[in-house]
Parts: C-alpha cells; sequence; structure tokens
C-alpha cells in the first residue's frame, strides 16, 4: 500500500510545445528518465524541456485518478492550471537545476572555501559554474576546481596547469575561438562544447569524499540529461568516468575507465575516458599531448559517425 503523500502529479513542456501530464513519487527521477528515454515512450519523438506544473500530497491512486482528469482538460485550461495557486513547480525546480551558485549544502566544501576566501580575498572561492556552449555536443567532466584555477578565477581549468592542455587540445580541434584560457573576461567562447566538474566546489587536498562527490551528482544528472541527442561526453579521469556512470543511474562495474576507452550510454550518447589534464600526469608522460590529441580524433570520428558535424 502506497502511503499518503508520496505521490505527485506533474506536467511538462515538451520541445514540440505539447504538455504532458504523468505522475511520480520522485520528481527528479523521472524527469531524467523521459530525458534519457527511459520513460514513457511518449518522448520518443520529443524531449521533456521544463517541470511547468506540480501538485503533491497523494498516494498513487489518487494521483492516478487526478492526472486521468488533468489529461481530459483542453489545453486552454491546463495552461490555467499551470497559473493556479496549487501548482508547485516553482518549489520543486531547485530539484532540476544543473548548477546552483549559493550551494552550501557540503559543510566541509562550505567551510574551507570561507576559510579560503579569507586568505584570498580576491578569489572566486564558491562553486564553479559549468562554462560554454549550452547545447553543446560535447560535454568535458573533469573533477573538482584547483585551488588557484577554477577556484580564483570562477571558469574551469582557468588560471591553473590542467586548462594549458586542454584548451590547446580544444582549439586545435575547432571547439573554442583561443587556445588559451586566462579569466573569465578574455573573450573566450567554446563552440559546440561545454566544461563542468564532478564536483563543483574547491576539496581539501582536491580530494573530495564520497559523500561529497554523491551529493553534487545530481547536478551532473541533470547537465546530462539536458544534453541533446548524439552527445559525448568526455570524462577527465576515473572520478569524473564514475561520475558520469553514477548519472546515468548504472552500475560503476558496468564500465571500467581506460584511456581512450568508449561506452555507450542511454539516449544514444557516448562516453569517452581520458587521463586527466593535471601536472602530474602530464610531467609523468601518462598523457602527453599525442594521447590527448588521439582522444579528440575519437571524439571526432563520433561526430563523423553520426552525422554531427562539429559547428562551426
Amino acid at each position: 500500500m502506497d502511503s499518503l503523500g508520496q505521490w505527485s502529479v506533474y506536467i511538462l513542456l515538451c520541445s514540440d510545445q505539447s504538455l504532458y501530464t504523468g505522475i511520480t513519487n520522485d520528481v527528479e527521477r523521472r524527469f531524467h528518465q523521459h530525458k534519457t528515454q527511459q520513460g514513457a515512450k511518449y518522448f520518443r519523438g520529443r524531449q521533456p524541456e521544463e517541470l511547468v506544473y506540480l501538485e503533491t500530497g497523494h498516494d498513487r491512486s489518487s494521483a492516478s485518478k487526478r492526472e486521468s482528469s488533468i489529461k481530459k482538460l483542453p489545453r486552454t485550461k491546463k495552461l490555467q492550471l499551470l497559473q493556479s495557486e496549487i501548482n508547485q513547480a516553482s518549489k520543486s525546480m531547485d530539484s532540476l537545476k544543473i548548477f546552483d551558485q549559493d550551494c552550501r549544502r557540503c559543510e566541509r566544501l562550505d567551510d574551507f572555501l570561507c576559510a579560503v576566501k579569507h586568505k584570498y580575498p580576491d578569489y572566486h572561492a564558491r562553486p564553479v559554474a559549468p562554462f560554454g556552449d549550452k547545447n553543446a555536443q560535447l560535454l568535458i567532466v573533469g573533477l573538482a576546481p584547483g585551488m588557484h584555477g577554477a577556484n580564483a578565477s570562477g571558469r574551469p581549468f582557468t588560471g591553473d596547469f590542467a586548462g594549458l592542455l586542454l584548451y590547446q587540445t580544444l582549439y586545435d580541434f575547432g571547439f573554442s575561438n583561443k587556445p588559451t584560457s586566462d579569466s573569465r573576461d578574455d573573450g573566450l567562447t567554446l563552440i559546440n562544447c561545454r566544461i563542468t566538474n564532478a564536483v563543483k566546489c574547491l576539496p581539501p587536498e582536491n580530494k573530495p569524499t564520497t559523500t561529497e562527490i554523491n551529493q553534487c551528482n545530481k547536478f551532473l544528472a541533470n547537465e546530462l540529461a539536458n544534453l541533446p541527442a548524439n552527445s559525448v561526453i568526455l570524462a577527465l579521469g576515473t572520478i569524473a568516468h564514475q561520475s558520469v556512470i553514477k548519472a546515468y543511474g548504472l552500475k560503476l562495474s558496468s564500465a571500467a575507465f581506460g584511456h581512450n576507452k568508449l561506452h555507450v550510454l542511454p539516449a544514444g550518447h557516448i562516453l569517452i575516458d581520458s587521463y586527466h589534464t593535471s601536472r602530474y600526469n602530464i610531467q609523468t608522460k601518462r598523457l602527453t599531448g599525442d594521447m590527448f590529441a588521439d582522444v579528440f580524433r575519437t571524439i571526432e570520428y563520433q561526430f563523423a559517425d553520426k552525422n554531427t558535424a562539429v559547428r562551426n
């Protein structure tokens, strides 16, 4: 027997401007399933764009009855429902965010950032937002901001060693207009590419805990769910790789990390792994410029194979 209050009725605005009505006991999870074509068959030919209506406080039986009654309404009546006082969608939208500048959920990270900000007043020292093309088909996932890089500049891989090879290679393969990333106001533009991190805040000693990685994983899951069809995800390092696998709701054992290794994901997405562009990996030659270029040739091949040319 379902407990009272566990189920919700929701309406999603779709890519073809239609309104889809459904029920769920987990709005975030169900939205992600629809986005990755693991939910209703209705979304095989369209994409959910936004949660526009939410009505909570149901058990499964009452939610099903309410769903049926809403589905029978003409579109004009449904639009009126979206404007009604009983609509709780705006209160739920936080669960669908890909980033929260004011997030302070991880006490250890928040305390550390406050201490860093006190020591370096000019540093960004807050969660670092994804950077790049909003509709990109290439998403690069790093580990976390570096102390004197992204944590200082407020942009991923900007101001530290790890960004040197990354941004040069992006430029070489047509994914950016400049070969370097110096600051947030340097005029750099990414082309069909966006960069994000598995953990959005600087961790002490560059080592986030498992709890912190999991806490941030919902933002990554939402970001992945919003990727266009035929997208490619490049994971820099094992933790980024595992975070992507978790975000898709898959078992870690289903896809082992391997440099320049390819994994097929739900919704037609492709995951490609690479060793991280860290100073240690490059100085020890675990990762060379040629090895990293080979990864981008694999990415190019995937776009060509899917008839998805890089936008210029």
